[in-house]
């Protein structure tokens, strides 16, 4: 079955919005945390259909993406910082500490995850001084990245999908397999970088 109807116009899922042909809720499961996640996302980003932030708003009940550069954008985020009781930041700045090496880490309910590329990832840092507060996180994956359809500027660097996952699985003790099962799926429709 073709996912364009007779005018040539394209049918998109309505649960994972994307095309019908390309479709990934087969392999989607929900996944339940008692944390709260805020993804600060690159209007660039919001627009590209790899992005992998976009899957974790399907899995994840919790999990809200704001979009934006400045911190006027992120008004709601800084307010649930004011009211969490520990509020980690997942990125890897000069200060960063191992998220396997954070005090406390288990008393986390807010998690801030960036969702850009690298370059924009970091330019969203540094517009954003009020992140600097935060302790931020470095996270040192076991393995090397399974998300293969866009380029990283080296292996140690992780999908927004696959830093959630494993932050996740630190913090609370969440199976990260749900979550690298619907990015396998979703890379299927894309060629290898």
């Amino acid at each position: 079955m073709s996912d364009f109807s007779s005018t040539g116009k394209r049918h998109y899922c309505e649960r994972c919005k994307y095309p019908l042909k390309t479709c990934i809720c087969s392999g989607l499961s929900r996944v339940e945390t008692r944390i709260k996640i805020s993804i600060l996302q690159d209007p660039i980003e919001s627009k590209h259909a790899k992005n992998t932030a976009r899957l974790a708003l399907l899995m994840l009940e919790n999990a809200t993406v704001y979009v934006g550069l400045t911190p006027d954008d992120f008004t709601d985020v800084q307010n649930l910082v004011k009211h969490s009781k520990k509020t980690l930041l997942i990125y890897p700045s000069d200060q960063a500490t191992k998220l396997t090496e954070v005090q406390n880490v288990k008393q986390c309910d807010h998690l801030i995850l960036l969702d850009a590329t690298w370059r924009k990832a970091k330019k969203l840092w540094l517009n954003n001084p009020w992140l600097h507060n935060l302790t931020a996180c470095a996270i040192e994956p076991e393995q090397t990245s399974a998300y293969h359809i866009r380029k990283a500027p080296d292996n140690n660097s992780l999908s927004t999908l696959e830093a959630l996952a494993e932050t996740l699985r630190v913090v609370e003790g969440v199976n990260p397999k749900p979550f690298m099962s619907l990015l396998a799926d979703m890379q299927k429709h894309w060629p290898k970088v």
